[in-house]
C-alpha cells in the first residue's frame, strides 16, 4: 500500500504566516530609510516657523514704536524674547512690556534697539539651532513682506 500525502488545498482567502513577515519586513524597512527624514523635515519647518513668527513679532514692536513715536528694546535670552516700549509724553511716562517664547530657536544673550523710525540696530539677530549658529537679517522686515535668514 502506497500512502500519498495530500497537503491541505488552499481556498486563497488569507495569507501564509511567510507572507505577512516578508511583507512587515519590507515596511520597517521603508520606514528606516523614510522615517529620519521626515523628522527632519519636521524639524526644519518649526524652525522656519519660528524665524517668520519672529520677524513677525519684531516687525509688529518696530510698527508700534512708529506708530507711538517712542524707541525701544528688545532682549533675547535663552528661547525668550522680551520688548520693552518707553514713552515719555509731557505727563507722565509710560512703559510697556511683551514676551514672547520661541521652541526650536534659541538665543545668546543680545539687546535690539529699536528707533522711534522703526530702524534697528543691530541689523541681524544671531540664533542657534541643532548646535549651529544662524543669523537672522532685520532689515529684510523692513524691506520686504517675508523675513528671512542669512548664514
Amino acid at each position: 500500500m502506497i500512502l500519498v500525502y495530500k497537503s491541505p488545498v488552499r481556498s486563497g482567502h488569507g495569507f501564509t504566516l511567510i507572507e505577512v513577515l516578508v511583507a512587515l519586513s519590507l515596511l520597517s524597512l521603508l520606514i528606516g530609510f523614510v522615517g529620519p527624514l521626515s523628522i527632519e523635515n519636521l524639524e526644519k519647518s518649526k524652525r522656519s516657523k519660528d524665524v517668520y513668527s519672529l520677524g513677525v513679532w519684531l516687525k509688529a514692536t518696530a510698527r508700534r514704536a512708529e506708530i507711538n513715536g517712542c524707541n525701544a528694546s528688545v532682549t533675547l535670552v535663552g528661547k525668550t524674547v522680551e520688548s520693552t516700549q518707553q514713552c515719555f509724553t509731557h505727563l507722565f511716562p509710560s512703559t510697556k512690556q511683551r514676551s514672547s517664547k520661541f521652541n526650536s530657536l534659541f538665543f545668546e544673550p543680545q539687546n535690539i534697539a529699536i528707533s522711534r523710525y522703526g530702524v534697528f540696530t543691530p541689523s541681524s539677530v544671531a540664533f542657534m539651532w541643532r548646535n549651529q549658529r544662524y543669523y537672522f537679517d532685520l532689515n529684510s522686515l523692513t524691506t520686504s513682506t517675508t523675513p528671512h535668514e542669512i548664514n
